[in-house]
């Protein structure tokens, strides 16, 4: 299955995202748990991504506090994945945004094995904002 993720990404210019999922490959964003443990909320099905909305999502009210409320606990100073994905500043999840996208959008972060307390999922609706503000409306820093 790598192999086959690599070579689709060399020849269709997706090497950020067959990264992305060949470290989900490789287990390191599992969603996966025990039949004990937490689970995580079912994965919404019907995200827009096609158009940006006007009002678009504001950076600073909309979308920064959930990268706050959902990410920093691992992707902030002193967490376990700050020095491969830093998501503290707005530069940080620009430079990270087509990661961050795909990430949140097929619902592999946050994840079961990042201890995050099992209600510390974003809703449907929170995903659709963080989705629809990196794309389609590209991220701006509002």
């Amino acid at each position: 299955m790598r192999r086959t993720i690599v070579t689709l990404a060399r020849g269709s210019g997706l090497a950020a995202l067959a990264g992305a999922a060949l470290v989900c490959v490789a287990g390191a964003c599992s969603s996966s748990s025990s039949s004990s443990g937490p689970t995580m909320p079912p994965c919404p099905t019907s995200l827009q991504t096609d158009t940006c909305p006007s009002p678009l999502p504001s950076w600073k009210s909309d979308v920064q506090p959930l990268f706050e409320a959902y990410c920093l606990s691992c992707h902030g100073t002193g967490g376990v994945a700050f020095g491969q994905v830093p998501l503290e500043t707005y530069q940080n999840v620009f430079d990270n945004r087509t990661r961050a996208w795909q990430q949140i959008y097929q619902c592999l972060m946050p994840n079961l094995d990042a201890s995050v307390p099992a209600t510390s999922f974003p809703t449907a609706d929170q995903r659709q904002t963080m989705v629809t503000w990196l794309d389609p409306c590209n991220a701006p820093n509002n």
